[in-house]
Formats: structure tokens, sequence, C-alpha cells
């Protein structure tokens, strides 16, 4: 027995001599949970392998189990217990032996955080019984998933993280932005674990997997130093969304990131990446590819972090393609390696040490000088410049006016039907001498063609004139253009290709998502990515 534990009873045994009253116990048992912000609402969460400090007890530590609960040795003189949950610890791997992972949550000057809360036991013989205690703790959160993190990668690797501790660094100052990762600890925002946009248990849980991610991949590429090399050359410190077009190098530490998050939590992307050709400029183009890389391994994502674990390839892998050489070094498989990568993604202009973009001429092409209309619909037909309405069966337009035709033997007059008068001689060869024309004794002797009035010696025709008969179909309507043709500023041109629109003899195409219709140009402000 030490001097101290001595010494620690014979106070107790003063205090029992001063307060017979009050009962002495040696045992404390309780569970934790921690209200955590939700959206909606809250929600309870059971805190594993926190350690649980009596704090006007004498004696161990408890450490909660996976349903927060705790008990331990605590000599007390009250049923009224101060709690203290400290959020470090030893994280020991279930499936591997002798594998233990410090794990912690800081505060702005990297001291351990904690919190406390004074309650009310039950006494049960010689035990404290605390029952649910409850904290509105942020960290209790960080520390769940945490130990979630770590026992994800014990049975994956059977091995500590390569940082060989896991670290939160939580800011006690609402501080707007995301967690990140420098080097080989994550700092957390406080808002990060209570905004109503981000605060779910997927949401969290999805961007701290992709934290732990690069929180695996930095301490394997290189010490330290290396690190602020690669942080100033690749301008780590950015915001990002996921959809952006950026340096190579940026894109693969963060697409490595986005891997382990899409393959440990299953968390897809929450943007539309752009396509496919810029593969290597692309985060979320890159994390797809590893995990489909990942699903041809051995051994999975054990095998992609091996490929990282190489000490031949430390320092030597910051893009897709000089990984996906190295895995193949590592694992010859038959799926081929991914096309060289060009200097500068597709559309932009290679300046030597940078990529850059700014705005662009407009898609176009020419259809043609254009033509005046001269088509009418299947309904209508042309009369002068003018369509009109075909008319009834028998008559014949002749712009707003349909006329009937003139019979047979008349002249058409325009409103009128006309026949001159006509005269020939008749037949009189039947006639007498005496009477030649048939007028006097021999009448009817001379003969004319049928239609013709017979006067003796010649037949006649009279002239006849009447009104045309006719009816109006309207003042008419403009010519239209022919079928598959555009009409604009009164002339006809061919129709544009789809995805252009017709601007007279122009066909204009659509501008980039992330550019400005200015007329002829695409406005973007000016995009220069570090090569």
């Amino acid at each position: 027995m030490s001097r101290h534990t001595s010494i620690l009873h014979l106070i107790i045994a003063l205090m029992l001599l001063v307060s017979p009253t009050h009962a002495i116990t040696h045992h404390i048992k309780g569970r934790i949970q921690c209200r955590v912000t939700e959206d909606p609402g809250t929600k309870l969460v059971n805190p594993p392998h926190l350690r649980v400090r009596i704090e006007n007890g004498a004696g161990l530590e408890g450490l909660t189990d996976g349903f927060g609960q705790f008990a331990s040795d605590v000599t007390m003189m009250t049923n009224e217990a101060t709690v203290r949950l400290i959020y470090s610890d030893e994280i020991e791997a279930t499936n591997a032996p002798n594998v233990t992972t410090p794990l912690e949550v800081m505060d702005d000057v990297h001291q351990t955080r904690s919190d406390s809360k004074t309650v009310t036991g039950t006494v049960q013989g010689d035990t404290l019984e605390l029952g649910t205690v409850e904290f509105d703790s942020l960290d209790c959160e960080l520390w769940r998933i945490g130990v979630k993190l770590l026992d994800d990668y014990y049975a994956l690797m059977k091995a500590a993280p390569p940082a060989k501790a896991l670290r939160f660094k939580r800011w006690g100052a609402v501080i707007v932005g995301t967690a990140h990762t420098y080097y080989d600890y994550i700092p957390v925002p406080t808002d990060f674990m209570t905004d109503t946009e981000r605060d779910s248990e997927w949401s969290r849980e999805c961007t701290l997997f992709h934290e732990f991610g690069h929180d695996i991949y930095f301490p394997l590429d290189g010490d330290k130093t290396h690190w602020d090399g690669d942080l100033m050359a690749y301008a780590y410190g950015r915001s990002h969304d996921g959809d952006e077009i950026t340096n190579a190098h940026y894109a693969w530490s963060e697409g490595w990131a986005n891997y382990w998050r899409i393959n440990r939590k299953h968390c897809g992307p929450g943007v539309t990446p752009p396509a496919a050709q810029f593969l290597d400029w692309n985060e979320w183009l890159i994390g797809s590819e590893l995990n489909r890389l990942s699903s041809l391994a051995p051994n999975g994502a054990q095998s992609m972090v091996e490929v990282l674990s190489d000490p031949n390839n430390r320092g030597k892998i910051h893009s897709l393609r000089e990984f996906v050489i190295a895995f193949h070094d590592r694992f010859p498989i038959a799926a081929p390696l991914p096309p060289v990568p060009a200097e500068c993604p597709p559309g932009f202009v290679d300046d030597g040490k940078t990529c850059r973009r700014d705005s662009e001429a407009k898609p176009s092409y020419t259809r043609g000088a254009g033509a005046v209309p001269s088509h009418c619909d299947a309904n209508s037909e042309r009369s002068g410049a003018l369509c009109y309405p075909k008319c009834s069966p028998g008559f014949v337009g002749n712009g707003p006016v349909c006329w009937k035709p003139c019979p047979a033997g008349y002249s058409d007059d325009g409103a009128f039907c006309r026949r001159n008068a006509t005269i020939i001689g008749a037949d009189n060869s039947q006639c007498p001498i005496i009477d030649k024309c048939g007028l006097t004794f021999n009448k009817g002797c001379s003969k004319c063609p049928p239609g013709y009035a017979n006067d003796g010696c010649t037949c006649r025709i009279d002239a006849h004139i009447f009104a045309q008969q006719s009816t109006t179909r309207g003042a008419g309507s403009a010519m239209q253009c022919a079928a598959g043709e555009q009409s604009d500023a009164g002339l006809c041109y061919t129709r544009c290709k789809p995805g252009f629109r017709g601007a007279g003899p122009v066909c204009w195409g659509q501008c980039p998502a992330d550019t400005r219709d200015d007329g002829a140009n695409c406005f973007r402000p000016s995009l220069v990515l570090i090569k």
C-alpha cells in the first residue's frame, strides 16, 4: 500500500468520526449519455471507451462500455457525485493484440477537453447508483465518431493508423467553416457540430471519414516538413465543394479522402462531378476511380493503404496516375492504366507553370442569308404575295375572291362572262333559185348548225354578257416559312442543330455552366490552376 493511499484512508476514517450519519460507499455505477443537436430535434448517444472520473471521491476512474455504462471502485462520503468526462484515452483494438491508439478531443491550446456535472444517486449497500447521467456535450459526439473511425481502421488493417493518434481540435468559440486536417490532427469548428445543415449523424460521420482519409495519407506521404511544402505548392488550404476542376495534386489529395469516405462509410458526393474527361483534375472523379480500383484489389481498401505504406512510395504519390502505377507494381491486375493526362485539363491554356481558362467565344456557325417566306399551309393557297383559304370546288381563286369560270365559248372579262355575236352563211342548197334563202315560197329550206338562229340566208348567234358568279374569302394572310425552316425578323432560315439557338443568320450554342452569357462571348472569372 502506498503512503498516499494510507493517508487517504486515514482522512476518510476521521470524516466518519465527525459525520457518523453519512454512509461510506466503495462502488459507483451509472450510465453516460450525451444529448446532441440534430436536424430535427436532438438525440442521445452512448459514448464508448470514455474515462469517467468521480471528482469528490477517492479511487479508480471508470470506463464506459458500448452502451455508455460504467462502474468503478470509488470511496464516497455522500450520495452526491461530481462526474467528469475526460476526452482522452488509449483505444484498444479488439481484433488485434497489443494495438492501441490515443484518442483525444483538444481545446484551442491542445489541452484535453472535459465535461462535468454534479448528480445525486441512490445508495444500495456499498454501491452508489447514479442511473443515467445526461450531458449536453458536443465533444461526446466527436468522441463517439472517433472510436468508430479507429474501430473501422483496426478491423481493416489490424494496426494503429499512420498518425499514431487520432486528435480532434474543437475550438471553444463558434468559428464558421468545416472540419479539415492539419497534417496529423483534425480541427473541427464548433458550428460544425450544431449547424442544422450539416449536423445529422450521416453528414458528420461522412465528413470525418473524409478527414480521417487525409489523416492516413499525409503521414504516409512524408513528415511534417514534407507536408508543409505540399501545403504551399498545391494550395491545400482552400474551401471546396467537390465539383471544381483544379490542379491534379490537390484533386488527388481530396480524391483519396473522398475514396475513404465512399469506401468505408458509403457516402457519395453531394454534388454533380464534371465530365469524365476531367478525371485527373476533380476529386470526386478520382474518389470514384479509386473505389473502382479498390474493388479489383486483392484485399480491397487494405491493399490501397498498403500501396501508400510502401517505403518506396513515400513522398512520390501526388496524383492519381502515380498511385495507379504504384498499385500495378504491387498488385499486377488486368485493368489497364489510365491514359497519361495532359499538362492542363481540356479547354485550358498551358501557360508553362499554370493552366489558365478565361472567357471564351460562344460556339456558333452561320446558316445562310435567309429567304423571303413563300409557303402557305395545307388549307391555303398562294395568290400574289398572300395566302388565302382554298376555294370551294368549281371556283377559282384570285386574290380575296373565288370566281366561277365562264362557260365554254364565253370570254372572261373579269367580273363578267362575254359571248360575241356570230353570223355565218346558211346552208341553202335545198332552196330553189327563185327563193334562194327560203324567205317567201320555201321557208325552212335553208339550214343552220345547232344553236344558231336561222335568218334565211345567214345563221346567227347573238352577243351575250352576264355577271360572273363569285364569293369572297377574306383579306388573306402573310406567307410562311417551309417546314424545317425558322422565321426570324421576316426571313426564313434553316433550323439550328440541337443545342443551338438561331438569331438571324447565326446559330449560337450554349455557354458552359461556370460562365455568364455575354452575347457572343461566355464570360468567366479567370481560373488559373497550379501544375
